[in-house]
């Protein structure tokens, strides 16, 4: 009986490159990244209208409390709290995706004291670097909101202590995003020497990063950066790829530290999350008719 459970639970997001769809959740798709988080029922669930949906009749809801890191110790000792779902997708050096979410945060989504992850693309292999909260560094990209923007948290992945060094983009205002949904579009080239990273918001590109482009990076602090990158898009050996997306508050601790105060309960909302190779096949803005995710 759990192991149908969990395979209606796996059938949460489609993934139009790949195979089709078989009894045990569809392959390519996406799974909870913390098997144990399973258990909290509020954690992630299936609603439909008058909760937020993006298309269709179904949307994805997460739920993140003080306290969701157990029973993983490391993320409780570290100050962070998540649940995340976690792509079965591996894409290998070289390959080339087009990435499309929804996301919706409600008006009371802390925005300013919270920092919190929505999307996040890890890398496995390679040589991995300690970050600032003493945890091993997989990350590639991030997109989430900080100090009231959302942001893009950009690695170089070089394979050394570099990659630790932050570039945080403000790309947008987390406040503006409240109340109505909006539609992120990934498009990356995973080559080490060629490859590029372009993300668009409501079908305005936001950012773009490749060898040989100049770029401007302002941080959460407003501190502007100029500058042309020199290296190889990755410069590193990488097994693979994979996409996570859900609620990832990294400085619970901290909130706690400053407030006084539990770290209060966060929602979001998120559809219409496809993985292609072609942006008509993503692309829900561009291609209105694509069937919605249910």
């Amino acid at each position: 009986m759990l192991k149908s459970l969990f395979s209606k639970i796996l059938i949460a997001t489609a993934l139009l490159s790949g195979p089709a769809l078989s009894d045990d959740g569809f392959i390519g798709g996406f799974k909870i990244y913390e098997e144990s988080l399973r258990a909290k029922p509020y954690a992630w669930t299936k609603v439909k209208s008058p909760s937020p949906v993006r298309a269709g009749q179904i949307s994805q809801r997460f739920e993140l409390r003080d306290g969701d890191c157990e029973p993983d110790q490391t993320m409780c000792q570290i100050g962070r709290i998540h649940f995340e779902l976690k792509s079965n997708l591996k894409m290998k050096i070289g390959d080339e995706k087009w990435i499309a979410m929804s996301i919706f945060i409600p008006k009371d989504f802390d925005t300013d004291k919270l920092d919190t992850f929505l999307f996040q693309l890890h890398h496995n292999g390679g040589t991995a670097v300690v970050n600032d909260a003493g945890g091993k560094q997989h990350k590639f990209f991030s997109i989430g909101c900080f100090k009231n923007a959302l942001i893009v948290d950009y690695r170089e992945l070089t394979g050394t202590d570099e990659d630790r060094k932050y570039r945080d983009t403000k790309i947008s205002s987390c406040e503006s995003m409240k109340n109505k949904w909006t539609d992120l579009l990934i498009h990356i080239n995973l080559e080490k020497e060629n490859g590029f990273l372009e993300i668009y918001s409501n079908t305005k590109k936001i950012f773009d990063v490749r060898k040989g482009q100049k770029y401007q990076y302002t941080t959460i602090d407003d501190v502007v950066f100029n500058g042309t990158k020199k290296t190889n898009f990755i410069n590193k050996d990488v097994d693979f790829f994979d996409v996570t997306y859900g609620v990832y508050i990294t400085n619970a601790q901290k909130y706690r530290d400053k407030t006084g105060d539990p770290v209060p309960k966060t929602i979001a909302y998120i559809d219409e999350v496809r993985i292609g190779n072609e942006r008509s096949e993503v692309d829900i803005r561009s291609q209105p008719v694509i069937d919605p995710v249910d």
